[in-house]
């Protein structure tokens, strides 16, 4: 019998050590993924177009995702299967194919990113309608079919086909000073190396381009030149002697100058036949196949319509003109989930991935974004109390436990803190950047006080969540003053920045007013109608006291005879 316990023992000991191997061996790989969300992807591509993005799908093995392969028609593997996410990121390689899966309609994907899910769209000049109405809906309106970027001065000499379509985007700049386009300095999308090789090595483009929007969710992420334009690249060759006609410079007709001059008594005339220098002119072209059908053409921050000559600074639209990109991001508000729309799919070719470029690298950067890997920032907790003003303030914070809810009085002071982690690869959740510009609002219908929330340092948590001293997270905190208005207010921070995932957090904090035994003995704001009162009172009593004491003798009436 002993035998038989003790056996029983060592085989339960056993089991316990294979079930805590099994949970470590979990932990660490749910620790080694590179996103935050998951590792599933489903590329959408074309069987015979797969071999052209090798190195793009081996870049995504390499860095642990599980990549499963569909063509666009393919009714397996599901994206969505019985209401449940089966992919936790989308690729769409498939821009000339006119219809695709049930469950890979502009409909369909739009519930998918609600449901969580990420996804990257790469298109070019044969993109079909579909697509088209799939990038509407996240404001984004791309060229009509048929046409390309263009740039006569910045066309790569090794691949181009002679029409100027495969564009060197960024590198050096020109000596004219012109802008080169190229990735937006967001540090939160693309990492540094990223952007410190682009300003040496350009990123070779061949696609189409497309306007953003007015929806401040949307934003650009690589611009083109500013010597680029769009057009139907299959027009270019043919139709460059008509080109020549509609030149933006136009040089106006020769002058002749006649000269007279009196020489020894003699008349003299000289003619002079003189070419004032060429004027330029903004024309447009009659054939809207010349400069695209709405004339896109480049100026400093990308490509604007001629009709409207609108000006772009910094990035920015200054009037109702949208800005032109080639890449452009689009996060939800609802649970940042996030979609990039790429306008070339060469840009994630192997032909493009050579070392004199940066296309792997922003391959990567943007992938990185979009699934989740960069830029992703979670709350772990919140916490507010009140802040005693000095010793003698020996209030009990017997509100602390109303409802769940801190209750506070009016002019109290409270401490806010907000406990942030951001994700980083291979690294999993760490304390959060210290440079974060994040605000808390108090307030009821209106924000009555916005602070700025500083970071501590860990060293100083007074307070943390479920016990955690060790500091992983990042603590912004700040103290402020109840305003003196009572009712049910609410501490909101609501933090969107493009590239970072947004941060909302709302708790609920109940102002009363002073109880009754809680107001000064004395108001020196009672003092006038003290005195009015003792003044009152007291000229009441001397009048009393001299209708007492004085008294009148009534007068004496005279006897008559």
């Amino acid at each position: 019998m002993a035998l038989v316990k003790h056996a029983a023992r060592r085989a339960s000991a056993f089991c316990s050590l294979v079930v805590l191997a099994a949970l470590a061996l979990f932990c660490a790989l749910t620790s080694a993924l590179p996103s935050a969300s998951g590792n599933r992807v489903l590329v959408v591509v074309e069987p015979s177009s797969r071999r052209l993005y090798s190195t793009f799908f081996q870049g995504l093995t390499s860095r642990g995702y599980q990549v499963a392969f569909k063509a666009p028609r393919d009714a397996k593997p599901q994206l969505v299967e019985h209401d449940v996410v089966s992919f936790d990121h989308l690729v769409l390689l498939s821009p000339a194919a006119k219809s695709l899966a049930a469950d890979l309609s502009p409909q369909q994907l739009v519930e998918y990113l609600k449901s969580g899910g990420n996804m990257l769209v790469a298109l070019d000049s044969s993109a079909s309608e579909m697509h088209r109405d799939l990038a509407r809906e996240f404001s984004l309106e791309f060229d009509e079919r048929a046409t390309a970027l263009v740039d006569h001065f910045r066309a790569s000499p090794q691949l181009d086909a002679g029409n100027h379509t495969t564009v060197l985007v960024g590198g050096k700049s020109s000596a004219a000073g012109l802008s080169t386009g190229g990735p937006v300095p967001n540090t939160n999308v693309f990492a540094e190396e990223t952007l410190l090789a682009a300003q040496t090595k350009p990123l070779l483009y061949r696609g189409i381009v497309h306007r953003v929007g007015a929806n401040p969710l949307a934003f650009p992420l690589v611009v083109p030149p500013a010597t680029s334009y769009s057009s139907e690249a299959s027009a270019l060759v043919k139709e460059q002697d008509a080109v020549v006609e509609s030149t933006s410079y136009s040089t106006p007709a020769p002058v002749t100058v006649t000269t007279t001059r009196i020489i020894d008594g003699e008349t003299v005339s000289s003619e002079v036949v003189s070419t004032p220098r060429a004027v330029p002119t903004v024309v447009k072209s009659k054939s809207a196949s010349k400069l695209g059908k709405n004339g896109w053409v480049a100026n400093r921050a990308g490509v604007e319509p001629l009709e409207t000559k609108r000006e772009l600074v910094a990035g920015v639209s200054t009037g109702a003109a949208s800005i032109v990109s080639l890449v452009s991001g689009f996060q939800l508000a609802s649970n940042s989930a996030r979609a990039v729309f790429v306008g070339s799919t060469d840009l994630l070719s192997d032909a493009f991935a050579g070392s004199e470029t940066v296309n792997r690298e922003v391959a990567h950067d943007l992938t990185a974004w979009t699934f989740q890997e960069r830029g992703v920032l979670k709350v772990v907790g919140t916490h507010h109390h009140r802040v005693r003003s000095d010793a003698s303030d020996v209030r009990e914070d017997y509100e602390e436990t109303a409802a769940g809810n801190s209750m506070y009085r009016i002019k109290d002071h409270v401490y806010y803190s907000l406990d942030v982690v951001q994700h980083v690869p291979d690294r999993g959740w760490v304390p959060a950047d210290k440079t974060l510009d994040i605000q808390v609002a108090f307030r009821m219908l209106d924000p009555y006080i916005t602070a700025h929330l500083v970071a501590e340092d860990a060293a100083n948590y007074t307070h943390a969540v479920e016990g955690d001293t060790s500091g992983a997270f990042t603590r912004f905190a700040t103290t402020f003053q109840v305003p003196d208005r009572h009712g049910v207010f609410t501490l909101h921070v609501n933090f969107k920045r493009a590239g970072l995932s947004f941060v909302e957090t709302k708790d609920t904090a109940p102002v009363r007013p002073f109880n009754h035994d809680e107001y000064p003995r004395f108001l020196s704001s009672s003092w006038p109608y003290i005195t009015g009162a003792l003044s009152t009172s007291l000229g009441f009593v001397v009048f009393t006291a001299l209708w007492l004491t004085l008294r009148q003798d009534p007068p004496v009436h005279k006897k008559t005879k």
